[in-house]
């Protein structure tokens, strides 16, 4: 039950701040086994998805074939410029080898983004925040999580406003507050605005 809470939470968030319509066409970067994009594929004209993982792809394509979901790599998008109205990135930028790809995958994302159009990058790590978040998982599972397990990417929110400031973007950066996702106090999310 509080699995479903949090994700509504985070739906409800995410088309809050997206402004999504039912005449926008959506791209979700990273969207696994379509846990936001089935209900968000609802609320727009058209909705397509992208992940690395042929295999979760693979099971969106079993359980949801109407969908159009594409395997591929966040930093080379597979569509054409400014094919989208709205673009979600959620839980992702985390998992990225490293600072100059996400930099890359930012840019990608601009490039298929419609003018005017929205990203949002959700649930990113908060570098300010990293001793505490690591401190606190290593205190509620401190036999589950060895230091290679934690070596997840954290951000300072400058990045995203270093490069909506080189394009001239909107950029709004905002705290992450969940209530019932204790790592949310750890995260912050981006809206940028072309």
């Amino acid at each position: 039950m509080a699995t479903l809470l949090i994700c509504s939470a985070f739906l409800l968030e995410k088309r809050t701040k997206l402004g999504l319509l039912p005449s926008d066409k959506l791209l979700e970067v990273g969207c696994g086994a379509g846990m936001l994009l089935i209900p968000l594929s609802k609320l727009a004209k058209t909705a397509h998805g992208v992940d690395l993982s042929l295999s979760l792809i693979n099971k969106l394509r079993k359980a949801h074939p109407e969908l159009n979901v594409f395997v591929a790599g966040a930093n080379n998008l597979p569509f054409e410029n400014e094919s989208y109205d709205k673009i979600l990135v959620h839980s992702v930028f985390q998992y990225f080898p490293s600072t100059k790809y996400a930099n890359d995958v930012v840019f990608e994302l601009l490039r298929v983004c419609k003018k005017p159009g929205s990203i949002l990058i959700m649930d990113v790590p908060d570098l300010g925040e990293k001793r505490e978040c690591i401190e606190y998982i290593r205190k509620l599972h401190p036999k589950k999580y060895s230091d290679k397990s934690l070596q997840h990417l954290f951000y300072n929110k400058n990045f995203f406003e270093r490069i909506c400031s080189q394009k001239s973007l909107k950029c709004q950066i905002f705290d992450q507050n969940i209530k019932g996702y204790e790592n949310s106090r750890f995260r912050f999310n981006v809206l940028i605005k072309k």
